[in-house]
């Protein structure tokens, strides 16, 4: 077998040939990578996105969530209608109930009336039969001892005709006025009798009356706990709202916050200046403290009246919000937002710049108003604060 030349190289073993290759490869697919992640010329952290882009991107994942829960926002204010409706046939059936009741109680007036005066006459004719029965005893003890002479004289000692007439007369009208007496003894206590019926059947009468009445106030009373209950689970349906406006508010004010950088200087709010929202009455007022709280203001309006933005800012928010149906909000910067609500249309799109001029949609029907009419708040951050302190003075 020959031997190898000294000066030839000795031939690589194939395992060697195999990692030599794996090396080569991967720095290869390394270059390729570095290659195509910086291309000639661009400069490190060209490819990233822009603060405003990631706004932008934010606000579109947000409105992609919103647009979700439409369907299921949607379904909720038809609940709440209904409910609403509800409220309103309870609250009419309470008033029918209340009428009845004050006709049951009328009635239990009348008979206690009733019973007052047949008590009365009962006293009456207590008294009058006494006295007729005095009458008659004395008359009867004037009687009895012309009758018994009577019969034991059988018309002795009598001189005449005419002194028998006068007896005989004199007995006539004695024994007449007994009979009169006895005869109105016996009428005055027929009366007695049948008023102290009269007065059975009225008491019967009241204590009907009185259960009916009962009965009502209870069925009233239930009706009044159940119409409690509803009104309990819509005012829990506004905290909810609520909550739910504050959440929508924090997450804009949160990416103000991250994006501040690329914000331009905010327009400052300042009292007394802002445009009012819509040409109309005001119908509720700023009371955080009633029941329940009224973080805004109400506005009854003509038809399909303009919604204007009340001072320059960004559109933030346009879409339906459970319990107040159609809204817009709008950012006027250094954390002061204005929200309209109840409105028939939207005539603004999310990102807009908007000035104190610009409308960004018509009045709708406003339930308090019982027609169309717009509810408006005023907030700082997620704080509700008076719009009227900020709303320029009308003439």
């Amino acid at each position: 077998m020959a031997k190898p030349h000294p000066d030839t190289p000795a031939a690589p073993c194939p395992g060697r040939r195999t990692g030599l290759r794996r090396a080569a490869l991967a720095f290869f697919l390394a270059a390729c990578v570095f290659l195509c992640g910086h291309p000639a010329g661009a400069q490190p952290g060209a490819a990233d996105a822009s603060p405003e882009a990631e706004l932008e991107t934010e606000i579109a994942r947000h409105k992609e969530t919103a647009s979700a829960r439409r369907k299921a926002m949607e379904q909720l204010t038809a609940e709440e209608r209904r409910l609403g409706a509800g409220l309103a046939g309870l609250e009419a059936k309470v008033g029918a109930l209340s009428g009845q009741l004050a006709e049951k109680e009328r009635l239990v007036r009348e008979v206690m009336v009733e019973e007052a005066r047949l008590s009365a006459e009962h006293a009456a004719l207590t008294r009058q039969l006494a006295a007729a029965r005095s009458h008659m005893s004395e008359l009867l003890a004037a009687l009895w001892p012309v009758h018994l002479h009577n019969i034991e004289s059988k018309a002795a000692g009598l001189s005449s005709w005419e002194e028998a007439d006068r007896r005989f007369t004199w007995l006539a009208e004695l024994y007449g006025a007994a009979g009169q007496s006895y005869a109105a003894y016996r009428e005055q206590s027929a009366r007695l009798a049948a008023n102290m019926a009269a007065q059975e059947t009225a008491r019967t009468r009241l204590a009907a009356a009185r259960a009916e009445a009962e009965k009502s106030k209870d069925a009233l009373l239930a009706e009044q706990l159940e119409f409690s209950k509803q009104l309990r689970n819509v005012r829990r349906r506004i905290v909810s709202e609520e909550e739910q406006l504050k959440e929508i508010l924090r997450t804009i004010v949160d990416l103000d916050a991250r994006m501040s950088a690329a914000k331009a200087a905010p327009v400052p709010v300042v009292r007394g200046t802002m445009a009012w929202p819509v040409p109309g009455t005001p119908i509720s007022t700023f009371d955080p403290g009633a029941d329940p709280p009224r973080r805004g203001m109400g506005f009854s309006c003509a038809k399909d009246a303009p919604v204007r933005a009340v001072s320059a800012g960004k559109v933030v928010f346009t879409d339906l919000l459970r319990g107040m149906g159609k809204v817009v909000i709008v950012s006027h910067g250094d954390g002061h937002f204005t929200v309209y609500a109840y409105l028939a249309d939207i005539t603004v799109s999310m990102g807009q710049d908007v000035t104190g001029a610009d409308h960004v949609g018509h009045a709708g029907f406003y339930p308090p108003a019982g027609g169309p009419g717009l509810y408006f708040e005023l907030r700082f951050h997620e704080k509700a604060i008076n719009p009227v302190e900020w709303l320029a003075v009308r003439d």
